[in-house]
């Protein structure tokens, strides 16, 4: 699967960093020329010098067979234009955005950027996860919207599900282990008797309702 990235800040450099762990092709759209040369001596050669508002450098991407964009910058107006440009001119599948000011994610949904996460939901999330009474491992918030939620959560000895079979995991309704991320080795797909280890990066499908009841329950 490919996937371009506009943005190659802390987020977009995370979000490369998990999908190339996961085998997918990925491009990152850079501006700057010194974060261009970070990403290709940390992750490879995988990042484009360019304005991702500009046709000519998101067709030099590759963009007409990727299946998803995500724009992952500080700056809604940049991140808003490329996603209209990405919609209005090229065949791509999904379009995700960063909206980094609330106040502007009805602009991006009346302009039919739907698939959108707020910096603000993100950092309150994190907060959460730090102040939870039964101090869950670090939880982050791949995707929500539709009334879904996908949570990448880090798997520490005193979580719950620890040491145990996925058959023994009980999850609430409407919630699935998708993905497995081992400290080493290759991620694979949950078995009936796979094991969590402490370490282990696990993918999680819920609903956006039984956020907190999964949270819970592992």
């Amino acid at each position: 699967m490919y996937t371009i990235i506009l943005g190659g800040g802390k987020i977009g450099f995370s979000l490369s960093k998990w999908l190339l762990a996961l085998k997918h092709e990925i491009t990152i759209i850079e501006t700057s020329l010194s974060k261009c040369e970070k990403i290709e001596n940390d992750l490879g050669n995988i990042v484009l010098h360019g304005d991702g508002t500009d046709p000519t450098i998101l067709e030099s991407s590759g963009i007409s067979r990727a299946i998803n964009f995500i724009s992952t910058t500080k700056n809604d107006p940049v991140n808003l234009i490329s996603c209209q440009v990405v919609r209005e001119h090229f065949n791509v599948k999904n379009i995700f955005s960063i909206v980094n000011q609330k106040e502007n994610s009805e602009l991006f949904k009346n302009l039919g950027i739907n698939n959108t996460l707020q910096i603000d939901k993100i950092i309150t999330d994190e907060l959460k996860n730090i102040m939870h009474d039964n101090k869950i491992s670090p939880v982050s918030t791949l995707y929500s919207e539709t009334g879904n939620s996908i949570l990448s959560i880090t798997i520490g000895p005193e979580n719950f599900i620890a040491n145990k079979k996925v058959t023994e995991i009980d999850l609430p309704n409407g919630s699935f282990l998708s993905l497995i991320i081992p400290l080493s080795g290759e991620p694979f797909i949950p078995q009936a008797e796979s094991i969590i280890e402490p370490g282990h990066k696990i993918i999680i499908v819920t609903k956006t309702t039984q956020e907190q009841a999964l949270l819970n329950s592992i």
